[in-house]
């Protein structure tokens, strides 16, 4: 049996075709792609305790970003972090292993998210809703 009967026999193709899809970036994609690249390590105290975290340039910046902005040292916001992650482990084993440098970029990735929503300037002075206070930046 040919490729072709194959797969006109067994169904739809598991990949399907984007012929729609673009395949030049827009100018934000490009500036995006450009913030990606190596891990740079720093030493966080967490908790108390002396750790090492990998993260892209840009999550750094990022979360000295997010920092300024609360009036919060990196070392604070980490350990708030590693604190939600163990309370959701202790509700609710999960199916794998959620790291700090995993959650800190989801909780970036939905900080910025939230912040554009109820547009939170650089200034800190925060406009719309009381800054979010029913829904946990962490999970959601």
């Amino acid at each position: 049996m040919s490729l072709a009967s194959a797969a006109a026999t067994s169904g739809p193709s598991p990949m399907p075709r984007h012929s729609r899809a673009k395949s030049v970036p827009s100018p934000l994609v490009s500036r995006c792609l450009a913030e990606t690249g190596p891990l740079k390590p720093r030493n966080v105290v967490v908790d108390g305790h002396r750790t090492s975290m990998r993260l892209e340039q840009g999550m750094w910046d990022a979360l000295t970003e997010i920092c300024a902005r609360e009036g919060m040292s990196v070392h604070s916001l980490c350990t708030v972090i590693k604190n939600k992650i163990d309370a959701d482990q202790a509700e609710t084993p999960p199916s794998g292993e959620i790291t700090l440098t995993s959650a800190i970029r989801a909780f970036a990735l939905r900080y910025f998210r939230e912040a554009e929503a109820i547009a939170i300037p650089e200034n800190g002075i925060r406009q719309g809703k009381d800054h979010l206070e029913s829904s946990d930046p962490c999970t959601g």
